[in-house]
């Protein structure tokens, strides 16, 4: 185990121990007068070796968090080759048990940053062979495509949607960080009038890599109130005019000529005044939310014009 060459005649000798262990090493001194011997007990310690993975994965801006080990209770030196395309390595040696790195990857594709980390015994201090690490850093996954919702008070609603990249998954949230996703998306409550924010996020499926959260606002509406309108009198063959209605501002009038369903009417309807009776018609008022009030009825009555009273005759 202590090697070939095991012997030396020369003054200052030189041995390269090929295994750790404890030896014996004699020296000799021999003169005209005699030998003289001494003997010297040598400790040779053993040379750590790396036994923590040569590859790790990992998201970008994320830290690698890939922890060291060897054969022996040691201290680790470590240091990245520098990728242009990525930020976040260390080009300069560091010492610790974990490969802390926040590596940013600037492109579209997979980086890989290689790094080098040396084993040293503790507390021998005996350096052992380099491990080279290589660590493969996934592009940033880009939040998906949404778009915030309206609803009016009481309306039927629907789940939630979002555009998510070929092989992505999506993942929803009722917060904007932390808590737990779920794979179905969310369908809000048009119960009161209120926003409510929810969020989302994606995955892609092939390294696990997870997007920022977008945030989806669903709003819910007020219900406008019934428009003002008056009762419209006019005498039988009387010229018209539209009719008209208060509405709240920014409210669009909606004229219908039926007191449910049907469609609206192109304008403000002109009232005919060719025959007596009464005509109704019906006024609601839409918000910029699309929120359409009741109807209020507006009432056209056309009178009878009064005949001319007789003329006496003469005497």
């Amino acid at each position: 185990a202590s090697g070939a060459n095991n012997t030396s005649d020369l003054a200052n000798a030189c041995h390269v121990f090929s295994a750790p262990g404890t030896y014996t090493v004699t020296l000799k001194a021999t003169n005209p007068c005699g030998t003289s011997t001494k003997t010297q007990t040598v400790v040779v310690n053993p040379l750590p070796e790396m036994t923590s993975p040569n590859t790790a994965e990992v998201c970008s801006g994320r830290a690698v968090g890939l922890v060291f080990s060897s054969t022996l209770p040691s201290v680790y030196r470590w240091a990245a080759t520098s990728n242009p395309n990525v930020t976040g390595e260390s080009t300069t040696t560091k010492t610790s048990g974990t490969l802390t790195d926040n590596l940013v990857n600037q492109t579209g594709i997979a980086q890989t940053v290689v790094y080098t980390v040396t084993p040293v015994s503790a507390p021998q201090n005996c350096t052992g062979l380099s491990q080279t690490v290589s660590v493969t850093v996934y592009p940033v996954v880009p939040a998906p495509q949404v778009a915030n919702v309206n609803y009016c008070l009481a309306e039927n609603t629907a789940a939630l949607t979002a555009i998510a990249l070929t092989g992505h998954t999506l993942n929803w949230y009722t917060s904007a960080s932390g808590g737990t996703a779920s794979t179905t998306a969310p369908t809000p409550s048009s119960a009161s009038v209120g926003s409510t924010i929810y969020y989302v996020s994606q995955t892609n499926t092939v390294n696990a890599c997870e997007s920022a959260r977008s945030a989806i606002t669903v709003k819910v509406n007020a219900i406008p109130p019934a428009p003002a309108a008056l009762a419209v009198t006019y005498c039988q063959g009387q010229a018209t005019t539209a009719l008209t209605a208060t509405a709240t501002p920014g409210n669009t009038l909606i004229w219908y000529d039926v007191a449910t369903g049907g469609s609206p009417l192109a304008s403000a309807p002109v009232p005919n005044s060719t025959s007596v009776g009464t005509t109704t018609f019906y006024v609601s008022q839409k918000s910029i939310f699309d929120c359409e009030s009741g109807r209020t009825a507006v009432n056209v009555t056309i009178n009878p014009t009064p005949s001319a009273p007789p003329i006496p005759s003469q005497p």
